[in-house]
């Protein structure tokens, strides 16, 4: 998503997500709870962290091999 174009805030809190992962530089603008620094997760969060990695590459594994035209195409949806 491009910051500039989209209102973060908004977004936040139309998509409502359960954990806010914010690159440093951005952890004093953004205000939605619960936040975590992106390179500093805390413990309680990891396991959070590793089942949403888990599912994600599970979920790209399932497509590539189901449909491998539409893998690209999920890709760049996911990336932005």
């Amino acid at each position: 998503m491009l910051l500039g174009v989209l209102n973060p805030k908004r977004v936040l809190r139309d998509v409502k997500p359960g954990l806010v992962v914010a690159d440093n530089k951005l952890l004093r603008v953004v205000t939605y709870e619960p936040k975590i620094p992106e390179n500093t997760p805390k413990p309680r969060y990891l396991e959070n962290l590793m089942t949403i990695a888990d599912n994600l590459a599970n979920y790209f594994r399932l497509v590539l091999r189901n449909n491998p035209k539409r893998f690209k195409e999920e890709l760049r949806r996911f990336e932005k």
